[in-house]
């Protein structure tokens, strides 16, 4: 009885495969918004966290779990950034976290990978689908092993209560509804 506890242990702890963290030194979450219909503004989360089980061998991926400092973002316009930051879009003080936990990973290829989550902006949780491509695995310039993944999402902001906008002549709206987010992160 004991053998078949410790094996099915071993077995359940191995499924998932290795836990990797985001390490930020080498990792990148962006976004761009249309911007009066004819340009973007482009910015970036400077701080986030989080981890993804992976089984290199296998090409599996388990779990995705992230939290992005709403406070650390960036698009290099200290006053835009403060707007950003205020009620109007994503109210730091009172929400300073978004998050995103997977709830399904389906293959689609090779390498690609639709993943189905819960995110979290200003408290309000929404079923997200993110795009997620497998870059591949280093071992030889660092002590451990580096996994490499690129994410896209097209996110409506409107249903996550991110709503600001100001029409402008002509019946355009100074910002689009939706924000293109692409991430590049190295796990280790």
């Amino acid at each position: 009885m004991k053998i078949f506890f410790l094996l099915s242990l071993f077995i359940t702890s191995n499924c998932f495969g290795k836990k990797y963290h985001i390490n930020l030194n080498q990792s990148e979450i962006s976004f761009t918004v249309p911007y009066m219909t004819i340009s973007e503004v482009k910015g970036l989360f400077q701080k986030f966290r989080g981890h993804f089980d992976f089984d290199v061998s296998t090409g599996i991926l388990n779990t995705i779990s992230l939290e992005i400092s709403a406070p650390s973002i960036y698009t290099n316009d200290s006053k835009r950034d403060k707007h950003l930051r205020s009620r109007d879009f994503f109210e730091v003080s009172k929400y300073p976290v978004i998050t995103f936990k997977s709830t399904k990973i389906s293959p689609v290829g090779k390498k690609q990978f639709d993943v189905l989550g819960i995110l979290t902006i200003r408290n309000r949780s929404r079923e997200q689908k993110v795009k997620l491509t497998y870059l591949g695995a280093e071992k030889k310039s660092w002590k451990k092993e580096s996994i490499y993944f690129s994410a896209e999402a097209d996110i409506d902001r409107i249903l996550y209560g991110v709503k600001w906008n100001k029409l402008l002549e002509g019946d355009t709206w100074l910002l689009g509804k939706t924000i293109r987010l692409k991430a590049h992160v190295r796990g280790k």
